[in-house]
């Protein structure tokens, strides 16, 4: 009789910690929504087809996290085990931005952030740097408008909470700069934005931070509130695009690569090269980001032959390993043009 209870004993607490891992990653993919998500650069996505009112600033290619005023955390939810002299000075408001040491840095700055004791020597290079100040809950265009026009008066702002200093990427910024004025020994860098005044003006400052191995760009509306989930109002430019796949097999290697692997074959669903073709139009309308999602995606099968170490020839990713890419538009049957391997994914 002891044993059964003891086996039944066994099999409800087991239950009970499947259930509670179910209910954590849960959790973490809710909290992975409720950040700002670029989209890729196109021009017919700006107003009026025009840089007035956007701002620019590099893409650093670090690693994302929020500060919550308590941890640091991924986009996933993950608290990042910062060691307490990197956040000591942090504010109790919350934060968006990346750690980022210098440019062309990434497989070094990953390293760092996995680390689950690090020490402060280890994290010494590091810096976090904001690009924008989180408020405490979601703020809506249309409030920012209507602020501006009723809520001027200092009695108006005590009672409804001044939410005009959240209504601007420039003025939200203000804040922490506000902050760094009286913490000035602090691992919080604030990321500068420039105002670009013509297209070719773009142009030149990409091609030259992509010349000193930088990644690229982000262009973004000022006045609008901070917002979550993929928007066109924060936009990404590069000199080339990028995107994950699934690692389903791979090719042997001929020539300087006999005996290695050759190439990969990746896996991807993918928009239908009509919606790649009017990729403005669909985000712009409501009624087709609605529509079945599998009535604009297809499953791609391509090689990636080129951007691996001989290392990772002699022991390639795994099967069911995501991995990160670049390319260079898409050909006549929608596939990637001249993909290359840039990393694992990181989360």
């Amino acid at each position: 009789m002891y044993q059964i209870s003891k086996k039944i004993y066994k099999i409800v607490f087991i239950m009970i910690k499947s259930i509670s891992c179910l209910l954590l990653f849960g959790f973490l993919q809710a909290q992975a929504q409720k950040i700002l998500l670029l989209q890729t650069y196109h021009q017919s996505l700006l107003d009026n087809h025009s840089l007035q009112g956007y701002l620019v600033s590099e893409k650093l290619d670090g690693v994302r996290a929020i500060w919550n005023g308590k941890n640091l955390i991924t986009r996933n939810g993950i608290i990042i085990a910062a060691p307490p002299c990197f956040t000591q000075f942090f504010p109790p408001f919350k934060l968006d931005g990346e750690l980022w040491t210098t440019r062309n840095d990434f497989a070094n700055i990953v390293r760092i952030v996995k680390q689950k004791n690090p020490s402060c020597e280890i994290w010494k290079d590091m810096k976090y740097y904001v690009f924008d100040v989180i408020p405490n809950r979601a703020i809506s265009p249309q409030e920012c408008y209507k602020e501006h026009s009723t809520s001027s008066s200092t009695d108006s702002k005590k009672h409804n909470g001044d939410i005009t200093q959240y209504c601007t990427l420039l003025s939200r910024l203000q804040i922490i700069k506000d902050y760094l004025t009286t913490h000035t020994h602090t691992t919080i860098r604030v990321l500068e934005y420039q105002q670009i005044a013509s297209f070719h003006e773009l142009e030149s400052l990409l091609q030259n931070i992509v010349a000193n191995k930088g990644e690229g760009l982000v262009i973004r509306k000022n006045e609008f509130p901070y917002e979550y989930g993929r928007s066109n109002n924060a936009l990404k430019l590069k000199l080339f695009q990028d995107s994950e796949c699934k690692v389903v097999g791979y090719t042997q290697g001929k020539g300087k690569f006999s005996g290695k692997m050759g190439a990969i074959i990746c896996e991807q669903s993918m928009m239908n090269k009509e919606n790649q073709d009017n990729i403005s139009n669909t985000a712009k309308s409501s009624q087709k980001q609605t529509q079945n999602i599998s009535d604009r995606t297809r499953t791609i099968r391509f090689k990636i032959g080129t951007g691996f170490t001989k290392t990772m020839r002699d022991n390639p990713p795994k099967i069911g390993t995501i991995i990160t890419y670049k390319f260079q538009g898409f050909n006549a049957n929608g596939l990637p043009r001249f993909p290359v391997f840039l990393r694992l994914y990181q989360e």
